[in-house]
């Protein structure tokens, strides 16, 4: 009986240790976004702020699609996700619903698309 909560504590930290959640500023991002392998680039602004402009090679998931569950779960979850939004209130909630979900791999734009800009990295129209 009294390895149960040792073992469920060994689950919890062997768990943690593969685990990569987090907030990044915009170089480590653009670093991610060319350095790892496979990143799906998550844009989860509606759908006309997108339009407006993007990171390029991002793919909108908006929050506010009444699909938007559906699409997230359409995501590979061993592949490393990229995500982000205006200034970063969306994204704190979407992350915390992939680290849920069971995704390994999550980093979000710190200050978003805003502070991308501001940092004067490339968008697409």
């Amino acid at each position: 009986m009294k390895k149960t909560p040792f073992f469920t504590i060994c689950i919890l930290f062997s768990f943690c240790a593969f685990t990569q959640v987090g907030t990044i500023s915009v170089d480590k991002f653009e670093e991610k976004l060319t350095v790892a392998d496979g990143v799906q680039l998550i844009d989860t602004r509606s759908s006309v702020e997108f339009g407006r402009y993007r990171i390029p090679g991002a793919v909108n998931i908006s929050l506010r699609d009444p699909k938007f569950q559906e699409k997230m779960e359409q995501l590979d979850r061993d592949k490393p996700v990229l995500i982000y939004c205006l200034i970063g209130t969306r994204t704190k909630r979407v992350m915390t619903n992939l680290r849920r979900a069971g995704f390994k791999t999550v980093y979000e734009l710190e200050g978003g698309i805003d502070l991308w800009l501001r940092e004067g990295k490339s968008i697409e129209n």
